[in-house]
């Protein structure tokens, strides 16, 4: 049976979020990670997405890392999106 998320302990749903990243990096695409990640640590997807919102939303690393910084800084005058907030994910809408 998957684990609930507030059951999972925070240095777990950190281990979780880097594999999300990880898996992302490694060109698979946002459904790839998910269920990879899923299958890996035996949670299901909807934890995977409370984690991964989790992460964003607290700039766990590598999100805070200086060269994520300087990468997503990078990226973002290639893309023009500038002016994005630190941790800002198209896939989420503002809330």
């Amino acid at each position: 049976m998957p684990q609930q998320t507030t059951t999972v302990p925070e240095p777990q749903r950190r281990e979780i979020f880097l594999a999300i990243v990880d898996a992302q990096d490694r060109d698979l695409t946002v459904a790839q990670s998910r269920a990879l990640v899923s299958e890996k640590f035996g949670i299901n997807e909807t934890q995977v997405r409370d984690i991964e919102r989790e992460g964003l939303d607290n700039g766990w690393p590598p999100l805070n890392s200086p060269k994520f910084s300087a990468e997503l800084g990078a990226s973002r005058k290639r893309t023009g999106f500038e002016s994005r907030a630190p941790g800002h994910c198209d896939l989420y809408p503002e809330r």
